[in-house]
């Protein structure tokens, strides 16, 4: 998290970047700043955001994250639906909705969102990793553990996704496979991951 933000910090204070990118860069600093539980810093980041430009689709999104960051999930899914019919291409406007959707605790939705988020890019790790956490919320451990394999073979160094992957064995009373998953997310740990 902390690379990101510092990422993004060098974009924006170059002198040789162009306002659309450091606008970009701050709403890719304004998510990590929410990741990190600072909404302050995070709405301050979007709001310069807007104000340097955005082009219409980054705007839409960028405004739908602050929705989402202030507690207005509603706002944040019109955002959002504006978003993704501007590109209906990309995944990221379908994984924002769905996690707009876990927030008021619509799981049907959000699957469908990441559904159409992984047709659209098959490599999405996250979209992979939202769904899988959307079925073990609502108990469908089978699909949870096949979007966890998912995860883990685009990055099989994402320690979340054993984690994951074991609540949902624990879930089928299969305590060998939970720990054996376990296990993997310690070894990760310990090796920096």
């Amino acid at each position: 998290m902390d690379q990101r933000l510092l990422a993004c910090k060098a974009i924006i204070e170059a002198s040789d970047e162009t306002h659309a990118n450091q606008a970009i860069a701050r709403c890719d600093r304004a998510i990590a700043y929410h990741m990190k539980g600072d909404v302050e810093l995070a709405m301050a980041d979007l709001t310069e955001a807007l104000r340097l430009g955005l082009g219409e689709y980054q705007g839409l999104m960028c405004r739908g994250f602050g929705y989402l960051y202030k507690g207005d999930t509603d706002a944040a899914i019109s955002y959002f639906d504006q978003a993704i019919s501007l590109d209906l291409k990309s995944s990221d406007g379908f994984v924002a909705r769905g996690n707009a959707h876990v927030r008021k605790k619509e799981y049907d939705s959000a699957i469908k969102d990441y559904t159409e988020a992984v047709q659209r890019n098959s490599r999405d790790a996250l979209a992979f990793y939202n769904r899988g956490s959307a079925y073990l919320t609502v108990k469908d451990y089978d699909h949870a553990i096949a979007d966890f394999d998912m995860v883990v073979e685009i990055d099989p160094t994402r320690r979340i996704a054993y984690t994951a992957r074991a609540s949902a064995f624990i879930g089928k009373g299969d305590l060998k496979r939970a720990n054996a998953d376990i296990d993997e997310a310690k070894r990760l740990q310990q090796n920096g991951h």
